[in-house]
């Protein structure tokens, strides 16, 4: 009768250990999958900022032509 007790308190703690273990696993996978998402955002954001640093570096340079289209502008209107 005792062991019968002793054996059924093992298994209740075995059961006990297992629901936590998986538990444990699934938390840990969605952990994966986190880490695995930002990873890849990462990257898209990365290249993101990569092609607004292109068209800012462009929008610089199409401000400086006009910059000096003006001054021109004004050159040949006081000239007129």
């Amino acid at each position: 009768v005792e062991l019968s007790r002793q054996i059924r308190k093992l298994e209740n703690r075995l059961d006990k250990a297992m629901m936590q273990y998986n538990e444990a696993q699934g938390i840990c996978s969605t952990y994966e999958h986190i880490v695995k998402r930002l990873k890849s955002e990462r990257i898209e954001f990365d290249n993101q900022l990569t092609a607004l640093e292109r068209t800012l570096e462009s929008k610089y340079r199409d401000f400086e032509e006009l910059t000096l289209l003006c001054g021109d502008a004004s050159h040949a209107r006081d000239v007129a």
